[in-house]
Parts: C-alpha cells; structure tokens; sequence
C-alpha cells in the first residue's frame, strides 16, 4: 500500500513529463496498475497537483473514455470536471458536471457516496450562489445541512451554515444570517477550527458594516484579526486590518485608521497583492483628505490609481478619480477636477454596460441550467420507466402524438398572430430597456453634480443623509459651498419626481452655484434670505414663467453655518428647520409660506427672513422634503404626518441609532405600498 502511495505522487509530480511522453493506450496502462481503491485518492491527488487544468481535462477524458464499467468513478470523475470548469469561470459546464454525477450517484445508491454527494452539492450551490440564483443555493445549501444533522456531522454542518448566512445577507435577512453566522461560529469553537471562526466572524464584521453599526463590526473584525494571527493566514490578517481601518475611519477617529490601514499596506507588500494594495493607497488618501493634508492625499491618490490600472481593479480606479475630483476642487485647481470627473463619468458609463453585459450572461447562464435540469429530470423518468414500467411507454406515446395531431392546426392558425405579437412585444421592451438606460445614465450624472456625502462628512462628522427617491432619479437635492471657515447647506424639494424632478434639481444647483461664486467674489456677505430671494427671481426668469405659465418650482430651506462666531443663519421657503439642544424639548423654526418660482404667486409674496441661532456643543439640527411626512402606510393606509417625524427625531438617542429608527420606522410604516414621494432627511450634530 505504501508503495502503491507513493507511486501516485510521484506520477503527480512528474506527470506534466510523463503526459506528453506517452499516448493515451499507455496512460492508461498506468492509470489500471493502479488499485481500485485507490483511483478515488489518485483523482483527488491529480485535482490538487500543480498540473494545469487543460492537462487534467486530457487525463480525466482518457479515463472516462475507457473506463465506464464502474459508475461509482463515473460519478468521481463527472465531480471532478465540474471543479475544473467552475476553477475556469465556466459555470453552466460545470453545474452539467456535478448534476451528472449527482445523478449517477442516485443509481449507485451506495452509503460510501453520501459524503461525497454532500461535498457536491455544496460545490453546486456555491455555483448556483455565484451566478445569482440564491433559490437554488439556498435549497442546496439546506438539502446538505439536513442530511449533516441527520448524521451528527459537526464540521459540515458548521461549513453549510456559514454559507447559508451568506445567502440571507445577500437577500438582506440579517436576523436569520446573524442567527446561522452564530450557529457556525460556536460550532467551529467547539471543534476548535480557527479558520472557520476567523471566517464566521468576519462575515459578522462585514454584516455589521453593511448595517452601519461600526462599533459592533469592530468588535468582531477584532477577533477575526486575533484568529487569523493565531494561524498566521497572512492574507486574513492584510483584509481585516483593512476593515478595522474603515471603521475607525467611519467614526471618523482618522489616526488610528491610517495606523492599521498602513499595516495592511505593509502586508500586502510582502504577499505582491497589487489590486487589495490599490485599494488600501485609497483608502489611506482618503484619510488624508479628510484631515486636510492634500499634498500627501494626492500622492496616495496616483499610487493607488496607478495600481488600479496596471491590475485593472475598475472600482478603486473609479474611486480615485472621484476622490481625486474633490481634492482639486479643494485647492482650487478647477481644470484638473474637470479632467478627473470626465474620467469618472467615462469610467462609470463604461462599468454601467459592463454591468448590463453580465446580467445579461447571468440570464443566460440560468437559462442553459434550467435546460440542463429538465434533460436529468427527463433521464431520471426514462430510468424509471426502464425499471418495470416499459408498458406504459407505447400508451403515453400514443396519447403524445395523439395530443400533437390535435394542436398541430391550432399551432398554425395562432403562429402568425404569435409571431406579429412577439414582434411588438420585443418592440416595446427594447424601447423600456432603452428608456431605463438612459434614465440610470441621467442617475449618474445626477449624483455626481448633487453634494458626496464625503464632502460634507469632512466638516461635519457627525451626521446622517437619507435620500430615497421615488422612481431612478428623483427632484430632492442637497446643495454645499464653503467660504473659509462659513458654510451653506440647502435642502431642496423640487416639482415633481422622476426624470421631471430630476432636471429641476439640475437647475437648482446650477443656480445655487452662479449666486455663491457671483457674491463669493465680491466683500459682500451672503446670507440665506437673500440668496432665495435671488434664486426666485433666476428660476422664474430661466422658465420664462411670466410667458409660458409654467408653474415648476421647488421647496427650500438655506443655512449659513459661521464655525468662528458659532452662530447659525437660516431661510426656508416652505421648509423648516429643526433643531435641539441637549436635554431640551424639539424646536421648529417655521418657514416662510411662499415657494421659490410659480410666478403667479409673484403678486402677494412676503419677503423670506433670516432667523439667528447660537450654536452649542452638542446641538442637533434636521431638514426634510415633505415626502417622509406624506408616505401612506399603516393599518388604515394614512400619511405618517408631521407630529410622528417630530417624535422620531427628538430622543437622546446617538445620531447614528436615530438614522436607523427613521429608516426602519420608513420600512416598516410604509410596509407593501408604494413610495408615495421623494424623500430627503438631513441631520447634523455640532
């Protein structure tokens, strides 16, 4: 036996050699000297080898080809090209493969398969997981873990519930992916399985990340680095130092983000992992950008987007040329943000059809599956019929062919009305596609000329932004500018939702932009009074409203936010503000009844006022559209109405668990109906 071990590696290891020295009759000469038992090792051993794939396939096809008497291989080596084609991307081969030996199984029906089956299908749902299709993983993924309890096996139960937490966090079940990460973190304890602990509570980090909870994914990204020096998996502890630094950059402690960001990059040196190296350089800029240190952001910045290039990592590639746009425009280098942003809008239009080409393939994938799946289902019926129904199979061709003459001249007369309905039917959906392309494309550019998030968390770290349109785009918008140390925040509610909407948030900020750089120029303070002021007569004049009657206009509230003299300056048209001081009751500043445009309006308007306030540690104030007021939901179906926002926003509770209670308050008052407006909530804590 040992010999006969021992033989099997070193045909391995000389095997690249050996493959094109000898033929195929004599490949196999050496492939049956080997015993019976031991082919299972030997096809295992030639999996793992350094072989490449294409000289595996040549030696997994000899074999299939001359050695079909025994089915229990025939299932092995079926296995065995499906984890070659899924190493090759080719997923619909390789979901053929295991389905074919998942089925020889069947026949063979012996106990010895059950754990290779197991093994199988959780490779077939890790595939069904990768193109999408998280119905079919899903089930797999539970078919498995029933059969693991069944038999007390601890370790693939603990491996199957990791992945079934995977699944609910990709449907955004996070109580149930929260509820099988935990059943198969304790698991791994008990059997004292590092890898898969570091593993379970990773995916904890990232599930808290995506949930905006830092301090809890922290906690867990912690014992994850622990577990992963424990083992010295290198490329874990390089990933989790990475994640601890963007937590500690989301609460905005920036030191000690760089610190471990910086270790990460160290790491990654020494693994040669280019692409994750790009990806931490960003970060680190971003860091840097935060604190005001541009000259060393934009070194970080070109280092990273260099990497990203020469590894083709699109997405850090886009990120730099967004950061990179904000950084120019902070010091004041406005031809180079130009470039940056055309490079950005390219980038994303690019990645956009990228997108579309994948879901595309992503279809078609599951659509070959779906044929696959009804040729076994056929094969199995045959199978059975073979076993002592072969009868049955005069009578039901009969009845087949005799159904087929019945339809065949109903199939003729429809054909042509089919044919003409297709065509339009195939007209319509190419002119929506085409229609919801266009209307995605108009998201992008929106985004980008609307306030990053990043800008504004720069100055005020302690913050919240909800903005939900109704339909793609949406008419709320969110306008920034800074003078120095004075800054100007406006929350518009423009006519409209959708593409109409969309296009009045456009001219708001084009116009709100012209104001501020016309006055910024001159030694003439702006305040918000004013600058409505300004923005009504510019809007009515842009629409032409006194000619064409056209009654678009928007909803507003401006804030002039002076940090040296902690004083605060607002004007709203239509929109109050809120704000609160620690430990008092919620106050509303009420706005001016009168809306920016509808000229018809022009004759009875009052003047817009500035209210003063003293701003104070630990003050918080709000803006909102009145879109979040306006959802029908409930029981009844009735507006949230005012009084019920107000209350949402006047606990003590930390601003970050006051943005989840608004969300999940939303979700849950808004229930199966649908997005009654455009929603927009701004909070800010000084």
């Amino acid at each position: 036996m040992y010999l006969q071990k021992l033989y099997i590696v070193l045909l391995c290891v000389f095997f690249p050699f050996t493959l094109f020295a000898n033929t195929a009759d004599s490949l196999l000469t050496v492939y049956k000297s080997i015993s019976k038992q031991e082919k299972g090792n030997w096809l295992n051993t030639l999996l793992e080898s350094e072989i490449s794939l294409d000289d595996k396939r040549k030696v997994l096809n000899v074999i299939l080809q001359n050695d079909t008497n025994d089915k229990l291989l025939e299932a092995r080596l079926h296995a065995a090209f499906g984890f070659l084609e899924n190493q090759q991307g080719n997923s619909i081969e390789a979901i053929e493969a295991y389905e074919k030996a998942l089925f020889l199984q069947k026949e063979v029906n012996k106990i010895t398969l059950d754990t290779l089956a197991n093994h199988w299908k959780t490779s077939l749902a890790g595939i069904f997981y990768t193109i999408g299709d998280d119905q079919k993983a899903y089930s797999l993924f539970m078919e498995v873990l029933k059969n693991a309890e069944k038999n007390n096996k601890k370790e693939l139960i603990a491996d199957v519930s990791k992945q079934i937490g995977d699944v609910h966090r990709n449907l955004k079940n996070e109580d149930k992916a929260i509820e099988y990460y935990q059943r198969a973190l304790k698991l791994y304890q008990e059997l004292g399985i590092k890898r898969g602990e570091a593993a379970s509570t990773n995916s904890l980090g990232i599930l808290y990340s995506d949930q905006k909870k830092p301090q809890k994914a922290l906690e867990f990204y912690r014992r994850t680095l622990q577990l992963c020096k424990e083992i010295n998996f290198e490329r874990g502890i390089a990933f989790t130092l990475n994640n601890i630094g963007y937590e500690l950059f989301v609460l905005s402690n920036y030191d000690s983000a760089y610190h471990y960001y910086e270790q990460a990059l160290q790491l990654k040196e020494k693994l040669e992992n280019l692409s994750s190296m790009s990806a931490t350089l960003v970060n680190m800029g971003q860091v840097r950008l935060a604190q005001k240190e541009y000259n060393e952001a934009k070194i970080l910045f070109e280092k990273s987007l260099e990497l990203a290039i020469q590894t083709s990592n699109s997405s850090v590639e886009l990120e730099n040329y967004e950061f990179l746009t904000q950084l120019y425009q902070k010091i004041e280098q406005p031809a180079k943000a130009l470039d940056n942003l055309q490079k950005y809008v390219k980038l994303k239009e690019t990645l956009f059809e990228e997108s579309k080409l994948e879901k595309i393939n992503e279809l078609e994938a599951r659509f070959q599956v779906g044929k696959k799946e009804q040729q076994i289902e056929f094969l199995q019926q045959q199978s059975e019929w073979e076993e002592g129904k072969t009868y049955l199979l005069g009578g039901v061709t009969f009845l087949v062919l005799l159904i087929l003459v019945m339809t065949l001249k109903r199939i003729k007369d429809n054909q042509k009305a089919n044919q003409i309905l297709s065509q339009k039917n195939n007209e319509i959906t190419s002119a929506n596609q085409k229609v919801k392309e266009s209307i995605n494309y108009a998201k992008h550019i929106q985004d980008a000329i609307q306030v990053n998030e990043t800008q504004l968390f720069q100055y005020f770290p302690t913050h919240f932004i909800l903005n939900r349109p109704k339909d793609i785009v949406g008419g709320d918008c969110l306008w920034f500018a800074q003078k120095e140390s004075t800054f100007y925040i406006a929350l518009a509610d423009c006519t409209g939702h959708g593409v109409s909407g969309a296009f009045m948030t456009i001219l708001c900020n084009s116009l709100l932009n012209d104001i501020f750089t016309h006055h910024n120029s001159s030694e003439k303070e702006l305040n918000p009074a004013e600058m409505l002021e300004e923005l009504d007569d510019l809007l009515q004049a842009h629409l032409h409203q006194k000619q064409t009657q056209i009654k678009d206009g928007m909803d507003i509230a401006i804030l002039k936010i002076i940090l040296k003299e902690n004083q605060l300056v607002y004007a709203g048209a239509k929109i109050p503000l809120y704000y609160r001081i620690p430990n008092q009751k919620l106050n509303c500043i009420k706005a001016t009844r009168r809306p920016i445009g509808e000229h018809q309006f022009r004759h009875k308007r009052t003047n817009f006022e500035n209210t003063f306030l003293e701003l104070k540690k630990g003050m918080r104030i709000y803006l909102t559209s009145d879109g979040y007021q306006d959802q029908f939901g409930g029981k009844e179906n009735k507006k949230f109405l005012r009084k019920n926002f107000e209350k949402l926003i006047s606990t003590d509770a930390p601003l970050s668990i006051q943005e989840s209670e608004v969300i999940e308050k939303l979700e849950k008052w808004k229930g199966n109906e649908s997005q009654t407006d455009d929603i927009m909530v701004v909070g800010i804590e000084f």
